[in-house]
């Protein structure tokens, strides 16, 4: 499955539902196995945070829920990473991540309850 984002209120037979490209989003994530914080930005790519620096993560790798968080399940697909940075002065490293699919190229999805 792919990470699209989480739903926020129900009412009636709608739902609200907070996209992962949202600035309020939060996610724990996995990189190379390596645990971060994915938070959605303005754009088109997702940022994901406190990665430590110098764990072998490079463009092209794969990032996926880590269901450390209790919200989402484990190796859910979220997107891969475009480009890494350091942050100053700090021991993290920031990565840019392009997601895997864009909510606006979507029919049909699939609602999971924890």
């Amino acid at each position: 499955g792919v990470l699209l984002g989480v739903i926020d209120d129900v009412e009636g037979s709608y739902a609200k539902v907070i996209l992962k490209s949202d600035i309020d989003f939060r996610a724990l994530v996995e990189v190379e196995g390596v645990s971060g914080v994915l938070s959605g930005q303005v754009g088109r790519e997702l940022l994901v945070e406190s990665l430590p620096r110098n764990r072998g993560i490079g463009p092209g790798s794969l990032v996926v829920t880590s269901g450390r968080d209790g919200v989402y399940p484990p190796g859910l697909l979220v997107g891969s990473v475009h480009d890494i940075s350091q942050t100053q002065g700090g021991v993290f490293d920031r990565a840019q991540v392009v997601p895997e699919l864009l909510a606006r190229n979507l029919q049909t999805v699939t609602i999971l309850r924890p």
